[in-house]
């Protein structure tokens, strides 16, 4: 799961044509808290296609874990670009939730990630919003 989840992670960085050094570290710091080294990330970079993830079969909490780290690096460089945001939100609705989702984590969830929140209760919000 990690490694796809750092595959969707890499195209919505890359949806500009450029990766930024603040989407960088986000990455780095997304993939280590999931177990994957600096020469994972680096492989799963330089294999990285732009062809649309296969999501599978997920659970609810990896739903959200999808949706959370994709709003983090959305908000890592202090913008959200209107091909992110569509990006975002086209991902969420093929992961089974409302597209209203995005304004209640957008609202939520920090740009920096070394910020931890209590991600149980804004995981129960956000599963409010699962079709």
């Amino acid at each position: 799961m990690a490694t796809t989840q750092i595959r969707v992670l890499i195209q919505l960085a890359m949806i500009d044509g450029e990766l930024a050094e603040a989407e960088q570290k986000a990455l780095h710091d997304i993939a280590k808290r999931h177990g994957l080294s600096t020469a994972d990330i680096e492989e799963i970079m330089a294999e990285n296609s732009a062809q649309g993830p296969e999501l599978g079969d997920l659970s609810d909490d990896d739903k959200f874990e999808y949706m959370y780290s994709l709003v983090q690096l959305m908000k890592v460089d202090g913008r959200m670009k209107e091909p992110e945001i569509k990006f975002v939100t086209s991902l969420a609705t093929r992961l089974g939730y409302d597209e209203a989702v995005l304004f209640e984590l957008v609202t939520k969830v920090h740009n920096d990630t070394s910020i931890e929140m209590d991600r149980e209760v804004l995981k129960r919000k956000v599963q409010s919003y699962l079709k």
